[in-house]
C-alpha cells in the first residue's frame, strides 16, 4: 500500500515539475481531459458509491431547459440515466432525447427507442400514448432493484435536479411496486462527486502550480508608487476563488486547461 502512494505521488511530482518548466506550453484539449475523468470515475468510482449506501439502482433524471446540476459529471442529458448494479459491474441505461454533448460518457449498454426519444423531447406531446414509457417499466422491473435512488433532496441542492412534476411522472412509469422503493440519492452523489480518480489529483496539483506562477508573474509587475493597491489586491483575490471560472467539481480541469 506504501509502495503504491510513493508511486501516485511521484507521477504528481513529475507532472509537476515538468509544468513548472513550460506550463504555457502544454495546450490538452479540455473536452478530452473530462471525458477522461468522466470515464474513470463512472468505472472506479460509481460501484463505490453505490454499494457503500446499498443503493441497488440509481435513476438520475434531467430535462431540457432546467439545468442539471450533475451536467459536469454526466454531459448533457435530457431523460433518464439509470445505472444498475449487476453485481460484477454497473450496467448504464439512457432513456433520453438526448445525451452526452462536449466531454459525455461513453460506454452506454442500453439507449432508448426512437420513439421514446421522441416523446421525451416533446415530439407531438397532445398525440402520446403514456405506453411508451413501458419500456423504462419493463427495464426497472427486469432488474427488480430492491432499493432505488433517485435525484432528490431536501437540504443537498446538487442532489435535488427532478422537479415536482418529473418525480410524478416517475412514479407513475414505475407503478407502485417500485415506487415503494424509492429513497433520495443524496449520499450516492455526495459519495460520487467528493471521491477522486487519479487523473483529478494531478490536474488539481497542477492548477495549482499555474496559479502559484501567475500569482507570482503579477507579484513581478508591482512598480512602487505606480500601483493601486487596492484595484490589485482585487483581481488578484478574484483569481483565488474557489471554482474561479466555472461552477462545478471540476473547476480545475477548466482553469488547468485555460
Amino acid at each position: 500500500m506504501k509502495n503504491k502512494f510513493y508511486y501516485f505521488l511521484s507521477i504528481i511530482m513529475v507532472f509537476t515539475l515538468s509544468l513548472s518548466a513550460q506550463w504555457d506550453e502544454y495546450k490538452p484539449d479540455p473536452q478530452s481531459v473530462l471525458q477522461l475523468i468522466r470515464k474513470e470515475k463512472m468505472k472506479h468510482v460509481l460501484p463505490l458509491a453505490m454499494r457503500n449506501n446499498n443503493v441497488d439502482m440509481w435513476i438520475h433524471v434531467t430535462r431540457a431547459g432546467d439545468p442539471d446540476p450533475l451536467e459536469y459529471e454526466f454531459g448533457s442529458t435530457s431523460g433518464y440515466l439509470i445505472f444498475t448494479d449487476l453485481g460484477d459491474r454497473i450496467e448504464k441505461a439512457v432513456f433520453a432525447g438526448y445525451f452526452g454533448g462536449e466531454g459525455g460518457i461513453e460506454d452506454i449498454d442500453i439507449t432508448a427507442s426512437v420513439e421514446l426519444r421522441r416523446a421525451i423531447t416533446g415530439y407531438d406531446y397532445g398525440k402520446q400514448n403514456f405506453s411508451v414509457y413501458n419500456e423504462i417499466t419493463e427495464y426497472v422491473s427486469s432488474r427488480d432493484p430492491k432499493t432505488i435512488a433517485v435525484n432528490y433532496s431536501d437540504w443537498i441542492a446538487v442532489s435535488d435536479g427532478i422537479s415536482h412534476t418529473q418525480f410524478k411522472k416517475l412514479e407513475k412509469i414505475l407503478g407502485p411496486k417500485y415506487s415503494k422503493r424509492i429513497v433520495s440519492a443524496e449520499n450516492v452523489i455526495t459519495e460520487f462527486r467528493t471521491r477522486r480518480v487519479l487523473r483529478e489529483i494531478v490536474v488539481q496539483t497542477n492548477t495549482l502550480e499555474i496559479a502559484r506562477q501567475k500569482v507570482i508573474a503579477k507579484i513581478k509587475t508591482i512598480v512602487p508608487g505606480n500601483i493601486i493597491l487596492k484595484a490589485w489586491s482585487h483581481q488578484l483575490h478574484h483569481w483565488q476563488q474557489p471554482g474561479f471560472g466555472t461552477q462545478n467539481m471540476f473547476f480545475s480541469v477548466e482553469t488547468f486547461l485555460l
